[in-house]
């Protein structure tokens, strides 16, 4: 009779959210170090990515998507933007311009992982 009503109303069924749940096993470690390649490179205002915390709201940033699909791991990192011809050599954009001969989609870079866990692009 449910489906009746709901054919007559023209409305879809309720769908049910899968529940996750992990326990202590599906915990992995990675290594200090990985590989990974840009997979997309934005353009954005920094408002769209620190949102309330931009100290500069109009500023355009960079921000940098990339992956290492054995690990199944994505992540991104932005950096300040500047114009062509005009990136200052020790700003964090132009020392990954100068270790990796560029900023391109497919780009392979090397990750670090701090001592919170959390991986960031070598550039040094």
């Amino acid at each position: 009779m449910e489906n009746v009503e709901q054919l007559n109303n023209n409305t879809q069924p309720a769908q049910q959210t899968e529940v996750l749940k992990y326990g202590k096993e599906d915990i992995i470690k990675l290594p200090d170090m990985i590989d990974a390649v840009i997979t997309l490179i934005e353009l954005k205002k920094a408002s769209e990515v620190f949102g309330k915390n931009a100290s500069d709201p109009d500023q355009q940033v960079i921000t940098i998507h990339y992956e290492n699909a054995d690990l199944s791991f994505k992540n991104n990192e932005t950096f300040n933007h500047y114009p062509v011809g005009k990136v200052p050599a020790k700003s964090k954009l132009g020392k990954f311009i100068s270790r990796y001969d560029g900023l391109s989609i497919g780009t392979q870079i090397k990750l670090l992982q701090n001592k919170d866990g959390y991986f960031r692009i070598i550039i040094d």
